[in-house]
């Protein structure tokens, strides 16, 4: 995809326009593969000491009331604000 990126202006003359052989345009777009590829190797090696290590974070739910209700379906009554 990156390697098609860099090669767009050739390959918009060549199927486009019309003023450029196929076959240098393709030839142009083989050149771009390894190209795009040590760029792209290049940019991973920069970013990837800022990547988190590690196992993901893991999060659980926990119950904060200490009482159990008696019919779990049922939300608690709101309390009083003292207005």
């Amino acid at each position: 995809m990156v390697a098609a990126l860099i090669d767009s202006p050739a390959i918009y003359h060549a199927f486009i326009v019309k003023d450029m052989p196929a076959n240098t345009a393709m030839l142009r777009y083989l050149i771009c593969v390894p190209i795009a590829a040590a760029l792209l190797m290049t940019w991973h090696t920069i970013i990837d000491p800022y990547r988190r290590k590690g196992a993901p974070l893991r999060v659980s739910a926990q119950r904060l009331d200490t009482e159990e209700p008696e019919n779990p379906n049922v939300p608690p009554d709101r309390r009083a604000t003292g207005t």
